[in-house]
């Protein structure tokens, strides 16, 4: 049983220390597999030969060089296939892995501020930006207000995204403005 629940925040990327995706040591993995799976077969036909007797217009003679090597061209064929599609769920993962990163960062910047509303009875006017700390410094934040047209509430826009624009999440909510006088 996984105990993924009580792991700190975001450790359930992290492998020994490492992301999973911080280099391609499990692409190289799986490529170094499938040549040794490839030479293996290939080693395995080639000391099978002798005993290989397969009968072709009525002949008794043993597979040919030829034939052993198309047999490996079309399993190497059948292995790029499966290593081609290793190598795009890889380029999935990574971007499920960013999205996921930067809705955690929106939904921090966010308990961030509902913070500061609670502390000050609302929001004001304005808007503010910055960029995270740590290993997450190649993402930036973003907050701004709106009018409404109901009285005593802003439109909040929050906002985060990579530094280089590859991955943004908003989120727009309503929060009280606190310099609101109702009018009796």
């Amino acid at each position: 049983m996984s105990n993924d629940k009580f792991l700190p925040k975001g450790a359930y990327w992290q492998i020994n220390g490492q992301s999973p995706m911080s280099n391609n040591s499990g692409l190289l993995a799986i490529l170094k597999f499938g040549i040794n799976l490839t030479f293996g077969i290939l080693a395995f036909v080639i000391s099978k030969i002798d005993r290989l007797k397969i009968p072709v217009c009525g002949l008794n003679r043993g597979v040919t060089l030829v034939e052993v090597l198309l047999a490996v061209v079309v399993l190497s064929v059948g292995l790029a296939g499966v290593l081609r599609a290793y190598a795009a769920s890889i380029g999935a993962l990574e971007v499920s892995r960013e999205t996921v990163i930067t809705i955690e960062l929106l939904k921090e910047k966010t308990a961030d501020v509902e913070q500061k509303m609670i502390e000050q009875g609302g929001i004001s006017a304005g808007s503010a930006s910055g960029r995270f700390d740590g290993k997450f410094a190649d993402y930036n934040w973003a907050w701004g207000t709106a009018t409404t047209a109901q009285e005593g509430l802003y439109e909040l826009t929050m906002s985060v995204a990579r530094a280089d624009g590859a991955r943004q999440v908003s989120l727009i909510t309503y929060a009280q403005n606190k310099d609101y006088e109702p009018q009796e």
